[in-house]
């Protein structure tokens, strides 16, 4: 989270914070409520009291043990900068077929697959 679009959300200097306004701020971030609170003190916007007491509630309601879900889980995000270079190597002829499918842990036939159809649409 850059210092300049939390300072922006959530201020320079907080003495508290409602569970809401946590929630809103790992939704507009797309992190735990964990992370903003670490971050916040990290950056000062937090008084060393105010971070305490988060990660001792935080504890106390389960957060930060096995399986690590806060309510408003968000979903496991899928890295894909690595297949985006690869597809790229690919088309600017960098590597062959071969090593493309080999690096995506694909078969040469999947790869031409999915060379030749469109990607499905994405719903948000």
């Amino acid at each position: 989270m850059p210092a300049e679009a939390l300072w922006s959300s959530v201020g320079r200097h907080r003495s508290s914070i409602g569970w809401s306004e946590l929630f809103a701020l790992k939704q507009l971030f797309g992190t735990s409520v964990q992370a903003i609170a670490y971050r916040c003190g990290d950056l000062g916007i937090f008084p060393a009291s105010l971070s305490q007491r988060l990660f001792r509630e935080f504890s106390r309601l389960g957060f930060r043990s096995a399986p690590n879900y806060e309510p408003n889980h968000l979903p496991e995000e899928k890295a894909g900068r690595f297949d985006r270079l690869c597809y790229r190597a690919l088309a600017e002829r960098a590597i062959s077929e071969p090593k493309t499918a080999e690096l995506l842990n694909i078969t040469v036939h999947e790869l031409n697959r999915r060379m030749e159809e469109p990607a499905p649409a994405v719903l948000q």
